[in-house]
């Protein structure tokens, strides 16, 4: 009975990541609910991350580590963008590097996704094989 938590944690934390995958879109949504949903996925992703450092899993850390921080270090990208280096930068250049920065954050995202998707999978897989090991 004492392994179902860690089942269930593992399933959770495979949710989580989609849904961080969902709200991390290259636009910023204007939805309040959206923004704190991404925060608290955030938040679960970091948590995660420091378990696994503790733990010397320390390959599986970097990734979640990178994969929660990857679209807020983005935002942050684009808005240093926008208000302090545009300077006199014409509207339609701006907007054309602002795509091609874009179709790389969404590369570096999916990469990222995809790699901390084996680590919470193989998380998931260890939390069944301790569950069906003990019973």
């Amino acid at each position: 009975m004492r392994d179902y938590p860690k089942i269930f944690y593992s399933l959770s934390l495979l949710v989580v990541l989609f849904v961080h995958l969902g709200l991390g879109n290259s636009r910023m949504s204007e939805d309040l609910i959206e923004i704190l949903v991404l925060i608290g996925c955030t938040i679960v992703l970091l948590i995660a991350a420091v378990k696994f450092h503790r733990e010397h899993l320390r390959m599986s850390a970097v990734f979640l580590f990178a994969t929660a921080l990857c679209p807020w270090v983005y935002y942050l990208e684009l808005y240093a963008i926008k208000n302090f280096l545009s300077g006199d930068l014409e509207s339609e250049v701006l907007e054309a590097n602002l795509v091609k920065t874009a179709v790389i954050y969404n590369l570096l995202r999916f990469a990222l996704t995809a790699f901390s998707f084996m680590v919470l999978f193989r998380n998931f897989l260890k939390a069944l094989r301790e569950f069906y090991s003990n019973t």
